[in-house]
């Protein structure tokens, strides 16, 4: 257990002894594991305060730094509020019944993320128009297309075909899914394609208004105008073996076609 900083024999008249200068030393030079506790702020201007794992450092005020705060223990508080980097091996709650942490930037991991509870956001929700002929690379959160994207679409210009191409190599994308909604009926000429880049890498079933059939191949594509607003195509990705393609299409099998 930590020793306590004491006031035992420091009296007006007396004298002062050795070990009442000496135990402020050794509590804040970490020679010796001491409590010490706050009632106040704290403010560091230090580049590097470090916290070594003798004793404890309790503050029921605000600890402010314009270094660095690091610790070879845990540090626990009610909330912390960083403008820089926060390197650390876990975060949690103090207790069980903290159980937020509040992150209002962007969240870069280099390494795996493991819950044992459910990781959820708001899906990202697009909408698409084919006034120019494009072909849009789906290539992960980089460019807004992370997994859970619901894309809207409207085809109603003529003649601007859209293709979709799902990002690649497969196995980099396992558990990736997006949903396509048709919004609006495409006008005439126009085509809606899915490009899955690398052969056989579309597997899955098209659902259409005079029957069902497979879908194995590279790209999926509804015919000039076929793509009828109310279609929904989904894509999940099931990693080096390629996508799951579902296709509820409002139109014939003759109006699909997979190569």
């Amino acid at each position: 257990m930590a020793n306590q900083l004491s006031k035992s024999g420091i009296v007006t008249t007396n004298a002062v002894e050795a070990w009442h200068v000496t135990q402020s030393i050794d509590a804040f030079t970490g020679i010796s594991a001491y409590d010490i506790t706050l009632s106040g702020s704290l403010n560091l201007t230090g580049s590097t305060i470090q916290f070594p794992t003798l004793g404890n450092l309790t503050s029921s005020g605000t600890i402010t730094a314009t270094g660095n705060i690091s610790s070879s223990n845990n540090l626990f508080g009610k909330q912390a509020t960083l403008s820089g980097r926060l390197n650390t091996n876990i975060i949690q709650g103090e207790t069980g019944a903290d159980t937020i942490v509040l992150i209002n930037d962007n969240l870069n991991v280099n390494g795996n993320i493991t819950a044992s509870g459910h990781i959820s956001g708001p899906n990202v929700f697009k909408i698409i128009d084919n006034t120019e002929a494009i072909t849009i690379a789906m290539s992960g959160s980089t460019n807004g297309y992370g997994s859970g994207a619901i894309i809207a679409l409207n085809l109603s210009s003529e003649t601007n075909n859209i293709k979709f191409r799902l990002p690649s190599p497969p196995a980099s994308y396992k558990g990736f899914e997006y949903e396509f909604l048709v919004s609006h009926t495409a006008g005439s000429g126009v085509e809606l394609a899915f490009d899955a880049t690398v052969s056989e890498n579309l597997n899955g079933i098209a659902i259409c208004d005079d029957g069902n059939e497979d879908i194995t191949g590279t790209v999926f594509t509804f015919a000039a105008t076929k793509a009828i607003k109310g279609t929904r195509v989904k894509c999940i990705n099931f990693g080096s073996t390629g996508w799951h393609i579902t296709a509820f299409c409002l139109c014939d099998l003759a109006d699909v076609t997979t190569s």
